[in-house]
């Protein structure tokens, strides 16, 4: 098969080489070499790169001795006896070409502009050479036979290697085209014959190929990068896969999206990037987690290297806990989640790591006014195998040190993260991935309680082709959370307090492709759940804290996924899936039974079951369905519908607002029952004039079942007897989510708008377990008008600009009404749960990135980023709470961002 390959550099026993200091020279001797073995070689002694394609010199042999000779030289007085040209770029490579040469005239330019030229000609011209060519897959006797073949293979982006996931693949004659997976690979299926087919991703060049398909075979793709991303950037999708996706309400965003938005701390942040999206909250400043059509926080999963993770943010949700340089892009799935996909009943966010470069080493650090980090990349073994480590970490003390109040001096809060990845093929059809990440977070309060909390994740994946239409991925990995709270201060009360998640998780799964447009997948994941609610240690000899350690609770959560999509003609795709789930839980373990005639309390309890270590204590098993349909209205629109039910067998047992470092996960159990949600959704998408602009929009309706809520003064930590303090709920939720975008031009912009309503309601029949009358509640993260407005403006090459308009209603709150006093003491009476309403939000943030230099040959490219978060200084209320104060209750109001925060950031690519 013909195609471009950047040779790697081999070594050889026959050549003897050095490398010239100063000009770039090649010394050395070499008897009936093959030509890739010789040009490896002047390839390893000079620095310099050799384009060339393998079926024009498969035939020459090199014999001869050179000494202090110029690379173009040597190379020349090889290919000449051949009828080929060699031609130098500007910056010493070599390029070999057959029937013409390159112009080089354009060489004596100078500046960034010289440079780009002289890159896209070079470009250019290899493209042309490789879609000229014409590539033959079987035997042309085998024209005449019936049937459709198969062409496969795999997109990779030409100077790293990585996979390129989304690229489209179309055969123009016949209209049809399929997009690649996670991995870059594409199948599409065509009666034999001649065809023209068409590559496309967003940030590569469009390329294509001549292919005579008279037999299966496979076609490798390597895409080059456009020089200038940042056009592109807020194209999150290309025209075709946004018309042809199955799911309404998943959205897809690449790594330059993220990087663009305007951030708070001169971090890019996924998670505050998925915010601006529509149907997705949060809380409000400062709060972890965030909210997905009427979900809770703790209802979404967020899936690293495949695995879980229980904590998704650093310093008090400022930063994301996930360094946005090891993520290549994320998706996230508000709606017709596919079968393969469990665990939460309101959203799944994958976020698809970067491979480390396979071709050489490069890497980029940054600094900014708190944190810092640096990543490398490169390959182990060149076009085989890659690295790539990322280290994160701030410094934030200093700046607390310079407030006025001591109480805040004395405070101390920081983080640090780590991660790696490595990549390697194993044979032609194996590539194992190996990943491991840990992060760690502590802050004290003046000199009071720490708080330290640590993620630590190991994941292994295992892809492997046993055809082209057969492809199995297998993984296994671990993730282990833990919160530890303690004060040491007071030797008398000198303790500490520890809470651990640990999940291990083994997943395998196959995906046929039947034919064209008919593609199947089964498999199946197991999870093995260890949680240990609370454990308290004293720290001081003179403590009077006792030691004491709650059961574990112990549980398998398993499951197994069929998931079938099929094109009907040209129009019509429809995927239905069913994920069969269930959770084992599992002793040791104490259950108490309860009257079921009264509320579960103490004095309530008729008896007590003790459960032996590994024996059953309840099954809980639900069939999940996911249905999907799209249709293609006209060339410029589609309808998307889709159902799904989801179960959840984890949950977050937490009575604040936003999650907190010290809220603790339980298990369901023999009280607790798994969460269950069903979602139907339709949206529509219309693609205008060209692309030049999109428009989206979607409705969903979605019932909960299952739901938990918390009693007044619930106590959530350190309680073995949870299931006194937690109510049954359930809860429905409905919306509308519009979206419209700009592509073109050097402005570019985007509006969402959401409008939505969560309302709850407690489901027990019990007097004292009745949250407001047994009527329907907001639910606390409830915001019926969510709006976003983002505006990117790519002034040069050098300098982009960029802004976001967010505005939110206020979020529900409870007040106090009234007080009295109870025998001296006074009592604050409440009005019904969440019946009121904190003020509404506005935020306008700006940033400016600003590029140094934009020359290839530069072996450090700087660029700055310079942002204002909340310029109107808006105090924006995240909380309000209530003190009786001369017998009047007295309320206070927490704003996180009172005023302006400037950040200013400082970047080196290498």
């Amino acid at each position: 098969m013909r195609r471009l390959v950047i040779i790697t550099a081999l070594l050889t026993a026959t050549v003897m080489l050095h490398s010239q200091t100063g000009a770039r020279t090649f010394t050395g001797r070499c008897t009936d070499q093959p030509f890739e073995t010789f040009a490896a070689a002047v390839e390893r002694a000079t620095g310099i790169r050799i384009f060339f394609i393998p079926a024009w010199t498969e035939d020459i042999r090199v014999s001869g001795q050179w000494e202090d000779a110029l690379p173009l030289d040597v190379i020349q007085s090889v290919t000449a006896p051949f009828g080929l040209f060699c031609a130098e770029d500007g910056e010493g490579n070599l390029i070999i070409t057959r029937h013409y040469t390159i112009r080089q005239s354009f060489l004596r330019e100078a500046g960034d502009t010289a440079v780009m030229m002289m890159s896209d000609t070079v470009r250019t011209t290899m493209q042309s050479m490789l879609e000229s060519e014409v590539i033959t897959l079987g035997n042309q006797a085998d024209l005449s036979l019936e049937g459709r073949v198969m062409l496969s293979g795999f997109i990779t982006n030409s100077a790293t290697g990585e996979p390129i996931a989304g690229a489209s693949v179309q055969i123009r004659e016949l209209g049809t085209g399929v997009m690649t997976n996670q991995e870059g690979y594409y199948l599409i299926t065509a009666p034999r014959g001649s065809y023209r087919v068409d590559y496309r991703s967003l940030g590569s060049h469009d390329t294509y190929r001549n292919v005579n398909l008279y037999s299966g075979g496979r076609v490798n793709i390597a895409m080059d990068e456009r020089i200038i991303p940042i056009r592109e950037a807020i194209v999150t999708a290309s025209r075709r896969e946004k018309l042809d996706r199955l799911e309404s309400g998943m959205t897809r965003m690449n790594i330059m999206t993220i990087r663009l938005s305007p951030s708070s701390m001169g971090e890019a942040d996924i998670i505050k990037s998925v915010l601006l999206t529509p149907g997705v909250q949060s809380v409000g400043e400062g709060s972890a987690g965030f909210n997905v059509r009427g979900g809770s926080a703790d209802q979404n999963l967020i899936l690293l290297y495949g695995a879980p993770m229980y904590n998704s943010s650093h310093f008090f949700g400022f930063f994301s806990a996930v360094n946005s340089e090891i993520i290549s892009d994320v998706s996230l799935y508000k709606g017709g989640i596919p079968a393969q996909y469990g665990g939460r009943v309101s959203s799944i966010m994958e976020i698809t790591e970067k491979d480390g470069n396979r071709k050489e080493f490069a890497g980029n650090a940054g600094i900014s006014m708190l944190a810092a980090h640096i990543t490398l990349e490169g390959p182990l073994k060149k076009d085989h195998s890659s690295f790539l480590v990322a280290a994160r970490g701030t410094y934030s003390n200093w700046v607390l040190d310079l407030l006025p109040d001591a109480s805040v001096r004395n405070s101390r809060a920081g983080f640090h993260d780590i991660n790696g990845h490595l990549v390697t093929d194993i044979g032609r059809n194996t590539l194992l991935e190996l990943s491991a990440y840990y992060s760690h977070d502590d802050f004290k309060f003046n000199y009071d309680t720490l708080y330290a909390y640590d993620n630590v994740i190991a994941a292994a994946r295992l892809r492997h082709s046993f055809s082209p239409s057969l492809l199995a991925i297998f993984s296994f990995s671990n993730s282990h959370y833990r919160y530890n709270v303690s004060n040491t201060r007071i030797a008398e009360y000198a303790s500490a307090m520890e809470h651990v998640v640990n999940t291990t998780t083994a997943r395998g799964g196959f995906t046929w492709y039947l034919h064209s447009g008919h593609e199947m997948k089964v498999g199946g994941e197991a999870n093995l759940h260890l949680i240990d609610p609370g454990t308290i240690t004293p720290l001081s000899p003179l403590s009077v804290a006792k030691p004491r350690t709650l059961e574990r609770e112990t549980g398998i959560e398993s499951a197994l996924y069929a998931d079938y999509k099929a094109d009907f003609g040209s129009r019509l795709t429809a995927r239905a899936g069913v994920r069969f789930s269930s959770l084992m839980v599992l002793g040791p373990s104490t259950v108490y039974l309860y009257n079921p005639l009264f509320s579960k309390e103490q004095n309530t309890i008729i008896d007590s079951v003790k459960h032996g270590a590994g024996s059953v204590i309840r099954t809980y098993a639900a069939p999940e369905i996911r249905l999907s349909i799209n249709y293609l209205l006209s060339g410029e629109a589609s309808l998307k519908v889709n159902y799904n039910r989801t179960c959840q067998y984890l949950h977050l047992m937490t009575n604040t607002t936003a999650i907190s470092p010290t809220d603790t996960w339980k298990m369901s159990d023999y009280h607790t029952r798994p969460q269950k949600g069903d979602q139907v959704a339709a949206g529509f998408f219309f693609d205008l004039s060209d692309n030049d602009y999109e428009l989206s929009v979607d409705g969903y309706y979605k019932w909960l079942h299952d739901l938990i809520d918390y009693k007044g003064g619930a106590r959530l930590t350190m309680n073995k007897m949870i299931e006194q303090d937690i109510i049954p709920a359930e809860g429905r939720s409905y919306g509308i989510e519009i979206m419209f975008r700009k592509n073109r031009g050097k402005l570019k912009s985007t509006l969402n708008y959401t409008w939505s309503n969560v309302r709850l309601r407690s489901t027990s029949q019990l007097p004292t377990e009745v949250i407001n009358d047994g009527d329907f509640y907001p639910a606390a993260y409830d915001r019926p008008h969510d709006f976003s407005l983002q505006f990117n403006w790519l002034y040069s090459r050098r300098l982009n600009m960029s802004m976001n308009l967010v505005y939110s209603t206020g979020r529900p709150v409870t007040y106090p009404v009234t007080w009295y006093d109870h025998d001296g003491i006074p009592v604050i009476y409440y009005s019904d749960r969440n019946q009121y309403r904190l003020p509404d939000y506005f935020r306008w943030d700006v940033s400016m990135n600003i590029y140094s230099n934009l020359k290839a040959s530069r072996l450090f490219r700087p660029s700055w980023n310079i942002s204002l978060y909340n310029v109107t200084g808006r105090e924006n209320i995240y909380s309000a709470f209530f003190r009786i104060e001369n017998g009047k209750v007295q309320g206070y109001t927490l704003s996180i961002f009172g005023r302006t925060i400037p950040t200013v950031s400082y970047r080196i690519d290498f």
